[in-house]
């Protein structure tokens, strides 16, 4: 996403430092916003939310393994 011309190749414009900006804000609020909630349900919301079912499903195998140690270590 990032816009050249002859002149300023190599460099980053001012309007895709902000773009970076704007991602890792965001970012750091999606992270801030995991840890308050505890992170599982907000992080499975988001997963569904972006269609993302691969990661989804990864998430889900890693809970029930989670779980399962949990309950050996019982």
């Amino acid at each position: 996403m990032f816009y050249q011309t002859h002149d300023t190749m190599g460099e980053r414009s001012s309007t895709n430092r902000k773009d970076v900006r704007q991602a890792l804000q965001t970012n750091s609020e999606r992270e801030e916003a995991v840890s308050r909630s505890g992170g599982t349900v907000f992080m499975v919301m988001n997963l569904l939310a972006n269609n993302d079912r691969a990661l989804y499903l990864l998430t889900l195998r890693a809970l029930w393994l989670k779980e399962e140690l949990k309950d050996d270590d019982l």
